[in-house]
């Protein structure tokens, strides 16, 4: 079952997505991205169209209407942007990895592996968007991935 039919079955426990809403910005926790609730709300208003209403004048009906479905959606549609669905989790080194703390090999597989993480909950990132956000989110580690050319030896400068 891919994510995207996992959460339609999700919303559908919630009795549709105006419910799903009402929890997101109840708890002010979403476990969905903002990029999957746009969609399960896309969804939802392709399905309440009027007859003469395309796909996305639905959607701008439904989403920026006056009532109190509508608000709610907007608040759990901004809770769900500033969802975070990278886990950065501190990780305790020991063994052989404590013996070659310096070793940007060992560094660079806990990044893909972060990354792999990232990918497994947003599978709609590309693979470089994924190790690139595992790069940005740990600066320490990817100091140590990425080590950057030195000189060796100071000579004074020419004049």
């Amino acid at each position: 079952m891919s994510r995207t039919e996992a959460l339609r079955t999700v919303t559908k426990e919630y009795g549709g997505v105006v419910n799903l809403c009402k929890n997101i910005a109840t708890t002010g926790e979403s476990f969905v991205s903002e990029h999957e609730l746009v969609g399960l709300i896309t969804d939802f208003a392709e399905a309440n169209k009027l007859a003469s209403e395309n796909r996305l004048q639905a959607l701008s009906r439904i989403f920026s209407g006056d009532d109190e479905d509508a608000a709610t959606m907007r608040k759990a549609v901004g809770i769900a942007k500033g969802t975070r669905l990278m886990v950065i989790e501190p990780r305790q080194i020991g063994g052989r990895d404590f013996d070659q703390v310096n070793d940007p090999a060992a560094a660079m597989r806990q990044l893909e592996e972060l990354a792999q993480a990232q990918l497994e909950r947003a599978p709609w990132l590309s693979t470089s968007q994924a190790f690139a956000r595992a790069f940005d989110a740990n600066p320490e580690l990817a100091a140590r991935a990425h080590q950057r050319p030195a000189p060796t030896t100071n000579y004074a400068f020419p004049k």
